[in-house]
């Protein structure tokens, strides 16, 4: 059984609501700095491994993640992540704990996919990303004028793509004001999000075909 698709995208969710700017150095040991909130390169490396899980699971007969998509993924979530709470303070929306986690069905869902042990790893992980959607869709809906306090769950999910889609410029315009530094190891092109050097949509995938690539250069899980 393969991981509901809604649960595998939410570790990727954030990575298509918008386009950063700016990148610069960071201090050793740091591998994302946004604003002074930081993401040390071991915590990336740990998130990079549950990402790979996750990916690994919905992934089956596809070609494998590399790792090193895996933590510019990782780093490119961390930063839209400190956007998107920033952005939610600035503009004063709140979405409740109810609407920002993964409903308990789909948590059900990715634990038998997964396995007790495999699931445990990510669950933080699967929380993080859908806190995150939530916040840029409150956003959008602030900015449409969707009713999100008085909708249901169901509908708001109808209307995600519509709602991150208007949250995009809310983080755009208070990237003006951000300091984001990251780790030029990583090869994350931070106007973009795409690695260093590429360039397209946002939308397109993060990972690409690795079956080639040595052990310890493609996701294990």
């Amino acid at each position: 059984m393969t991981t509901p698709p809604r649960v595998v995208r939410l570790a990727a969710a954030a990575l298509a609501v918008l386009a950063l700017a700016g990148c610069g150095s960071v201090k050793p040991g740091i591998a994302v700095d946004v604003d002074g909130n930081t993401l040390s390169m071991s915590d990336l490396d740990a998130r990079s491994a549950d990402y790979c899980v996750i990916a690994g699971a919905g992934a089956q007969d596809q070609a494998a993640t590399a790792t090193g998509d895996a933590r510019r993924a990782v780093a490119s979530s961390f930063i839209v992540a400190q956007l998107a709470e920033r952005a939610a303070r600035a503009e004063d929306v709140t979405v409740p704990r109810s609407r920002s986690e993964v409903p308990a069905a789909q948590l059900a869902a990715a634990r038998e996919a997964l396995g007790a042990d495999r699931f445990a790893r990510v669950r933080d992980l699967l929380d993080e990303q859908a806190r995150t959607s939530a916040l840029v869709a409150a956003l959008g809906a602030k900015e449409i004028g969707f009713d999100y306090a008085g909708s249901t769950a169901e509908e708001i999910a109808g209307a995600e793509q519509q709602l991150l889609q208007a949250g995009s410029p809310v983080l755009q315009t208070g990237l003006e004001q951000a300091d984001v530094d990251v780790d030029p190891r990583l090869g994350l092109n931070t106007s973009t999000l795409q690695p260093t050097g590429r360039t397209g949509s946002l939308s397109v995938a993060v990972s690409d075909p690795a079956t080639e690539l040595p052990a310890g250069q493609s996701c294990t899980s």
